[in-house]
């Protein structure tokens, strides 16, 4: 076998390896909106100090069940997008769970089904969502916009004229 050969299959191999990897990670992090098992949420409040602040980020998946002491996020209400990130404090018999952040003294007045959980939290990323809420703003992508005008059209205008033809 000659060496573009072996080029050739290696450079094959990889891109088959890269493209598997890619649809491995597309199905860790598919959304629950979509269709998936995973959610990002962002932390507000302070009712899961000191596990969580606000602004962090926190990473959840959808299990087949969930235990007492574990950290989960739901909904509250149908068709209102706010989730509630609190800890497992007991469940019963019946299996309804009774939560409560880890700052509170009191226990949440919701029970959710399992359809409102979007899943037990993984891993969080301290303060990202500071990034998030601040890219969300509307003057950021207007002034985003702005600037991207002004470098299209700045260089629009550097292009030389194209010469006239000579009759």
């Amino acid at each position: 076998m000659s060496a573009p050969d072996t080029k050739r299959k290696r450079g094959g191999l990889s891109q088959y390896f890269g493209w598997a990897l890619l649809a491995i990670f597309a199905i860790l992090i598919w959304p629950t909106s979509l269709g998936g098992a995973t959610t990002i949420i962002i932390v507000s409040g302070s009712s899961m100090e000191p596990t969580y602040f606000e602004n962090d980020v926190v990473v959840l998946r959808k299990a087949a069940q969930y235990d007492v002491g574990d950290v989960i996020a739901y909904k509250p209400f149908h068709g209102i997008k706010a989730s509630v990130i609190h800890r497992i404090a007991a469940i019963d018999e019946a299996g309804e769970m009774t939560l409560r952040g880890d700052n509170n003294t009191f226990d949440d007045p919701f029970y959710p089904d399992y359809e409102d959980i979007q899943g037990r939290a993984l891993f969080s990323i301290p303060k990202i969502g500071l990034l998030f809420s601040f890219v969300s703003q509307p003057i950021v992508w207007v002034s985003l916009l702005l600037i991207a005008f002004g470098i299209y059209f700045s260089i629009r205008n550097d292009e030389p004229a194209s010469p006239e033809p000579q009759s």
